[in-house]
């Protein structure tokens, strides 16, 4: 069954700056690498805080990359510890090469991400020297990458592609506090280029290995590689429609906010809601908001054809890992039972949340939430 204008679950805020950049870049005829991607990796470099940032075409390659990074500055590690019910480029990103072997952890029943105390059981080689953590920011809900670094002791690296603007417990910005991260400026994130990411550093070494691999491992003399590289870089139109975008990012922030307050108001008082909790002292990201629903029956088929008959559409949480057949039959992914991530999974659905959502829209999505737990 096809339903007619739903309040849609995202659309991206395109302000006339992005237009207006994207058509200069076009008239001057650089539809590649060139001003644009400098001035946008300069001004997220400036805007988060850290060394480095390098454009890429999407977030999956830049998840790659942060694959690469890892192996390149410690290739002893083979083991990544990676959490549940994420988006599927987390792992694939890291199977791509078969340079690691993924052990899954449990899942956080209020964050939502990986669960700190359950990241290394009594079942697995506690070598420490062989392991890093892949951290991945649920929904844009931060882990506490600092933190999680000071208790384990481990390299940690970060798919960031979901976190853009949010903030560790020391107040500097998801993705900035891991050895290597990944973003994504995919058409339904905070910022968008239709496709693109990028990756970030503070390590020089790293920065300088990432940038040659994603520019088909090209030396410093043209057209001479001395690395099997790949084409993984944005091109100029990407890069201006992102530039444009920067120019009101407290803007898009401030509506985000205002999203999130009204959301969290609405349902804040009700037992059969529950909400995703942030650590203390971060910050989410506001990108998508998810509700779980307490003692509820129905498969997301159902949920879906409930909200889309009443004129919204939804989209369901991340399925765990060993939904997808290809992960559940890899010899390289080791898979545990995570009942409390199969539950959020399963009783989890995420709300429209766009930039440009109407109050009166956001009130009817808040209507049918409550009409379908019965409120």
């Amino acid at each position: 069954m096809v339903f007619m204008n739903l309040i849609p679950i995202y659309k991206p805020f395109l302000p006339k700056k992005s237009k207006k950049y994207a058509l200069k870049a076009l008239e001057d005829g650089w539809l590649t690498n060139h001003t644009y991607n400098i001035e946008v990796e300069e001004m997220l470099k400036d805007i988060m805080g850290v060394k480095h940032v390098l454009l890429t075409c999407n977030g999956t390659a830049a998840t790659h990359l942060v694959a690469k990074g890892l192996k390149y500055k410690y290739p002893e590690i083979n083991k990544i510890i990676i959490p549940n019910i994420v988006y599927v480029a987390a792992w694939n990103s890291f199977l791509f090469d078969k340079e690691f072997e993924l052990y899954q952890a449990h899942t956080n029943p209020r964050t939502w991400n990986i669960d700190y105390e359950e990241i290394i059981d009594s079942n697995r080689n506690n070598n420490k020297s062989e392991y890093a953590i892949l951290a991945v920011h649920n929904l844009g809900n931060p882990v506490d990458t600092p933190k999680l670094i000071e208790k384990f002791g481990v390299p940690v690296v970060e798919d960031a592609c979901e976190a853009f603007g949010g903030k560790y417990s020391n107040g500097k910005w998801a993705s900035t506090g891991a050895l290597v991260s990944s973003l994504s400026f995919f058409g339904n994130k905070t910022i968008t280029s239709g496709e693109g990411g990028a990756i970030v550093t503070d390590d020089d070494d790293i920065a300088q290995y990432l940038e040659r691999l994603r520019g088909q491992g090209q030396t410093s003399t043209r057209y001479i590689h001395d690395l099997l590289g790949y084409n993984y870089r944005m091109t100029n139109i990407q890069a201006a429609i992102l530039r444009g975008q920067l120019d009101y990012l407290e803007e898009i922030f401030e509506r985000k906010s205002e999203i999130w307050h009204r959301y969290n108001q609405a349902f804040k008082d009700n037992d059969k809601i529950d909400l995703q909790k942030v650590e203390d002292g971060c910050e989410h990201s506001r990108w998508m908001y998810g509700v779980t629903f307490n003692d509820n029956i129905s498969n997301y088929k159902e949920k879906e054809l409930f909200f889309n008959s009443r004129g919204i559409e939804i989209r369901p949480m991340f399925y765990p890992i060993d939904t997808h057949s290809h992960l559940k039959n890899n010899n390289k992914v080791f898979i545990i039972r995570d009942i409390l991530g199969d539950v959020i999974s399963e009783d989890s659905i995420m709300l429209p949340s766009y930039p440009e959502l109407s109050k009166e829209d956001q009130d009817k999505v808040i209507a049918v939430v409550n009409e379908f737990v019965g409120v």
